[in-house]
């Protein structure tokens, strides 16, 4: 079975285009990228390419058209990665 992590979708990933996540969930972010700095981001079974992951900041961008175009109702991420391709999708 993969590894899944959980985040909060918050109003300032909405705004910014981010999958940000508190200094809490670092280890459970390390374990599923392991210590990547770029993965392939499939978001919403939607390829989107090769993205950073910046540890300093916690967060992975997707971009601003992506995040703001989310329904309210939606109010986290569930990320799973498969090799160097993470899967992101929203509920």
């Amino acid at each position: 079975m993969l590894p899944v992590v959980e985040l909060q979708i918050t109003s300032r990933a909405r705004q910014y285009g981010y999958v940000f996540w508190p200094k809490s969930q670092d280890n459970q972010m390390r374990e599923l990228l392991g210590h990547a700095d770029s993965v392939e981001i499939l978001f919403e079974n939607k390829m989107i390419g090769k993205k950073r992951v910046d540890w300093k900041y916690r967060r992975i961008s997707i971009g601003p058209s992506r995040t703001t175009a989310l329904g309210a109702q939606l109010s986290s991420f569930t990320l799973a990665c498969d090799g160097d391709r993470l899967e992101i999708k929203c509920k």
